[in-house]
């Protein structure tokens, strides 16, 4: 067994035959018992990323065979679930923050996914701007995007820092499909910002291959238009 010992959780080898068999006659019983539209897998990655020495045995650090034999059995299974009784049901995988550079997983075969920590780490800790963790995150998701993937971006706010809601926006903006979304969360209630009755209308120009395809050198800003105003992202 192998335990992740921050949450108590065992982690599993996602291609054995018996548990699949299992996962998908629970779940489907639940899907249906609740109407439910689909399954959020939380979470769906090389479980390392998350840091070896949280695990009981601990998992090495790094290591790009042991990451990408995790890579492709989550890839096998986010195809095995798109078959069957369980086709019709989306699957959304929380892929965390994304930003990890030699993660070579490929969740096309998903729904879409949940970008967990969207645009920054954590309040007052946002991703070196000289590393491109941000411009790495932004063009993975708009890699899904392109592929009308849902895109769930969720990052937790302080409800008085404007300036970072803002930020937080912006970002999402220059990143929005046709099934994107955005949620700030601070508490367990519902919860609403004047941000988002901001009448910016629709995006123009299609949506970018990449992000540094918005960067506008003149400006020294991450720029896309929409029909009623103007996304800048410094």
């Amino acid at each position: 067994r192998l335990l992740f010992c921050d949450w108590g959780w065992y982690v599993m080898d996602i291609s054995n035959r018996a548990w699949r068999e299992y996962w998908s006659g629970e779940v489907l019983r639940q899907l249906r018992a609740n109407a439910a539209d689909g399954v959020f897998m939380d979470s769906l990655l090389p479980p390392n990323y998350y840091g070896g020495e949280r695990f009981d045995p601990k998992l090495p650090i790094i290591d790009q065979a042991f990451e990408e034999t995790w890579s492709a059995k989550i890839e096998d299974f986010l195809n095995y679930v798109q078959s069957g009784d369980l086709a019709e049901y989306s699957m959304i995988p929380n892929v965390g923050a994304w930003i990890t550079g030699r993660d070579v997983t490929d969740y096309s075969g998903a729904d879409g996914v949940m970008v967990e920590e969207f645009g920054r780490w954590s309040a007052g800790e946002y991703f070196p701007a000289q590393e491109g963790d941000w411009q790495m995150q932004m063009d993975r998701i708009l890699h899904m995007v392109n592929l009308d993937k849902i895109l769930l971006l969720q990052q937790f706010v302080d409800k008085d820092n404007v300036q970072d809601r803002l930020f937080l926006l912006s970002s999402y903006l220059l990143v929005k499909g046709h099934h994107t979304y955005i949620n700030f969360e601070f508490s367990s209630d519902p919860e609403w910002f004047p941000e988002y009755e901001i009448p910016i209308g629709t995006p123009v120009g299609g949506i970018p291959r990449s992000i540094s395809s918005l960067w506008n050198a003149d400006w020294g800003v991450y720029a896309r238009a929409y029909t009623h105003g103007l996304v800048l992202v410094n």
